[in-house]
């Protein structure tokens, strides 16, 4: 594995230096302009070449996105904190030193706390103190954080970790709660690195019409002053079905637009497997997420949509069935009409 490293990265500039001479009238098919990275504890103990062979998949798949899920899971930290206990081998600052050097851009996820689905589903004032505790956990991140992402131009702004969907805010207290702490959040962190947008994900459940899930955004978008919409797919994890997804991403588009804000769709590329004994995925068939691109294309920003995740699902690094849909993507998406 340690030769590959180089192949890819000379493989990359071959590709990126012939673009010019693509006839103009070969329009790329939809891509996904980037990926979710989920941090865990295992990326620890990742050496930089590790991090490097990934990059040099990504960098093959023109990526030009990277969204870090978050920087803090519950008491760990992905950078070196000195509030929380940081793995050995903290990732983040060579995540956004390769980004820098492949001119790829870097979203930065905040704190995350693993009981977050437990405890939203409680009385809205208990909710609303969680919600006061939560800010503050991903205030401490961001404020450790400013030092090291200002080292970094492919900095370009913040994720908010927690995933809002249509069941469990329909109290309207508890949604009151959850704007005020998505406008509070938004506003500090704005404060903190004068420039950088502010994203946050969210799904349906297909519990509500896709008219009151798109004016449930348009308010919460017009409150808390977001400037990306995430919209997960859902088809991967079972929430959503092909033929629904349509009227979904409308609504989603129209809630973003009239509320002047950024709808950008992430594609599942994972088929999630019925497990009782927790979640388990297997990387999709490329048939599947090719509807999917397309789809999600239509109603992202001219970025393009970003995929959950490249990463776990597609690249050799995760086994054959992720190499299979690697190449598919390629043959398909990347040399078939190249840039």
């Amino acid at each position: 594995m340690p030769a590959l490293w180089p192949w890819l990265w000379i493989g990359f500039a071959a590709v990126a230096l012939s673009g010019g001479a693509a006839s103009l009238a070969q329009t790329p098919p939809p891509r996904l302009h980037g990926t979710f990275i989920q941090l865990s504890q295992a990326h620890g103990a990742w050496s930089e070449e590790s991090w490097r062979r990934l990059f040099g998949y990504l960098a093959q798949l023109r990526s030009r996105e990277i969204v870090v899920q978050w920087t803090a899971y519950d008491d760990t930290a992905f950078y070196p904190s000195t509030r929380l206990s940081p793995v050995a081998q903290p990732p983040l600052e060579t995540i956004l030193t390769l980004a820098d050097e492949l001119d790829m851009t870097v979203r930065v996820g905040l704190a995350h706390d693993s009981a977050f689905w437990s405890r939203i589903n409680r009385d809205p004032a208990t909710v609303a103190v969680y919600l006061r505790d939560l800010q503050a956990r991903s205030e401490s991140v961001a404020r450790e954080l400013v030092p090291l992402i200002q080292r970094h131009r492919s900095f370009r702004g913040w994720y908010i970790t927690e995933e809002i969907e249509d069941a469990t805010w329909k109290d309207e207290r508890a949604r009151a709660a959850l704007f005020d702490y998505l406008r509070r959040l938004t506003l500090s962190v704005r404060a903190l690195a004068p420039g950088a947008s502010v994203a946050v994900s969210g799904f349906s459940n297909a519990e509500t019409a896709p008219a009151t899930f798109g004016a449930f955004w348009t308010s919460l978008l017009r409150a808390a002053s977001i400037d990306v919409f995430m919209f997960q797919d859902g088809v991967g994890a079972g929430k959503q079905r092909l033929s629904f997804l349509p009227l979904y991403l409308a609504a989603a588009h129209e809630a973003a637009q009239t509320a002047g804000r950024e709808l950008q769709v992430i594609v599942e590329v994972f088929q999630q497997l019925n497990d009782p004994s927790g979640f388990k995925a297997v990387p999709a068939p490329f048939d599947r997420v090719a509807r999917q691109i397309d789809l999600a294309a239509m109603y992202s920003s001219t970025r393009g949509p970003v995929a959950f995740s490249i990463p776990d699902y597609m690249t050799p690094l995760r086994g054959v069935e992720a190499e299979r849909l690697f190449q598919a993507y390629v043959r398909s998406r990347v040399t078939a009409k190249p840039d």
